[in-house]
């Protein structure tokens, strides 16, 4: 689904719920702290900073706001 949805550009419905469903099940089988959105593609798909109180954690905005705090310090 990634690569054949995600980085063309394809954000189906059914594909959200899917993804937000194995956070659930992370969530109640392994008490997950967090979810690491590692691909650029997942932060678009799965907006928001949580699901069911996971923080979502966005790489690229954590990234960014890092070289920024630097470019600025």
């Amino acid at each position: 689904k990634y690569l054949s949805e995600l980085v063309p550009g394809k954000f189906w419905p059914e594909t959200r719920a899917g993804l937000l469903a194995i956070i659930d099940r992370m969530k109640a089988e392994s008490d997950v702290d967090g979810v690491i959105l590692a691909g650029t593609e997942l932060p678009l798909i799965l907006h928001g900073e949580t699901h069911n109180g996971i923080p979502l954690l966005d790489t690229t905005k954590i990234h960014v706001e890092a070289a920024v705090a630097e470019m600025l310090s």
